[in-house]
């Protein structure tokens, strides 16, 4: 798995999520904000060395927690601001997904300015600002 495919996946989806948006697709547009920021956080991880098995898919618990322990507890790459950026991305898209609620436009329009910013701050560290 290389980084940029990961990288590359990572901006579909948060153009995704901003057309989502733009169109009233709210819970799709939180689904595919929460995913552009996941792979972003994969992509950095494989440019540090961390690999996965390309057999399994990717676990969201395990990405979420190496992110916060190498780029913000261990190394201090990024702000502690960023530390629940992930789990509150997945919260919003579980509820898009699979509850009986549904995303506000204000929640989208939130989540997708946090899903820039995370990648924003991902790309300026990765290389590709």
């Amino acid at each position: 798995m290389e980084a940029a495919i990961f990288f590359t996946k990572s901006e579909e989806n948060l153009t995704a999520a901003q057309l989502c948006l733009q169109n009233g697709l709210f819970n799709a547009s939180a689904n595919r904000a929460y995913y552009a920021m996941f792979q972003a956080a994969v992509a950095i991880l494989l440019t540090r060395g961390i690999t996965f098995d390309p057999k399994q898919h990717l676990d969201h618990a395990l990405i979420r927690s190496l992110f916060s322990n190498e780029f913000i507890h261990r190394k201090k790459v990024f702000q502690r601001k960023y530390a629940s950026s992930l789990y509150d991305a997945l919260a919003l898209r579980i509820l898009a997904d699979y509850q009986t609620t549904t995303i506000s436009a204000r929640k989208a329009r939130q989540l997708l300015l946090r899903a820039e910013e995370f990648i924003h701050i991902i790309k300026a560290e990765f290389g590709h600002a």
